[in-house]
């Protein structure tokens, strides 16, 4: 996938969301999370990983990947981590 490619379907992704009306955003499916709450649309879309919302914290962990292999620690080479 492109980079231009992945942010379009980031784009579409959230078209949807926008879409979505508070009835929907609450509605809760037939599943529980492992402490016990219920499934919703809201709570899949709140779960963070590294302080954000999930696509943000890859997002956080790819630039933090990035910025340690350009600039690598003294004493580490940024060729073959």
């Amino acid at each position: 996938m492109t980079k231009q490619n992945a942010i379009k379907q980031l784009e579409a992704e959230r078209a949807v969301l926008d879409a979505i009306d508070e009835t929907e955003w609450e509605y809760q499916l037939p599943h529980a999370w492992s402490d016990g709450t219920t499934v919703s649309v809201a709570s899949l879309l709140d779960y963070e990983y590294e302080g954000a919302n999930h696509e943000g914290g890859h997002a956080k962990q790819m630039k933090e990947h990035f910025s340690n292999k350009m600039n690598p620690p003294k004493g580490r080479s940024p060729i073959g981590d």
